[in-house]
């Protein structure tokens, strides 16, 4: 302190502002700022919904493409053919690629891709069979499953925002 009672920094300063009137003197520049946080939050939420939304759909069409390459299986194997073992293969690999892709898809679908493959497992040897009829049936049965397979990734792709 110096002799007339004023310390260093307070001499020939102004009297500090209060709190309010410094918010009033940068009003532009805290709406501003807040302006820019909002929108970067914004623009921050949307790149995560749309990135999360091309990895469903993504999933959702990959989904589609092994259903279509087990439908093929199943259809090949209710004519007889030397193949009948490498088809049975190659519907179990179709199955399995489809029904774990079907894991990163919200519901109904991991559960319908479920049913389809109960549903092979319980039919494949009477599609692989001699009895044409029994398999026309197993056929038959598989491709409505299919179908509700199908039905549900669909679905979930027309819900997509």
């Amino acid at each position: 302190m110096s002799a007339s009672g004023e310390t260093p920094t307070d001499a020939g300063a102004e009297p500090r502002s209060s709190v309010a009137a410094q918010v009033q003197r940068n009003a532009v520049a805290l709406i501003s700022l807040a302006i820019a946080v909002c929108s970067l939050s914004y623009n921050t939420w949307r790149n995560e919904t749309t990135e999360q939304q091309r990895n469903l759909r993504h999933a959702a069409f990959e989904v589609i493409n092994h259903l279509e390459q087990f439908q093929s299986v199943v259809n090949a194997m209710v004519y007889p053919t030397d193949r009948r073992t490498e088809l049975w293969v190659d519907g179990w690999g179709e199955l399995k690629a489809g029904l774990t892709l079907s894991t990163l898809l919200p519901d109904p679908v991991p559960q319908t891709m479920q049913t389809l493959v109960d549903d092979w497992s319980a039919s494949v040897d009477t599609l692989r069979g001699d009895d044409r009829a029994a398999a026309q049936e197993a056929d038959e049965a598989l491709t409505e499953t299919l179908d509700r397979c199908r039905q549900a990734v669909l679905t979930v792709i027309k819900n997509l925002e």
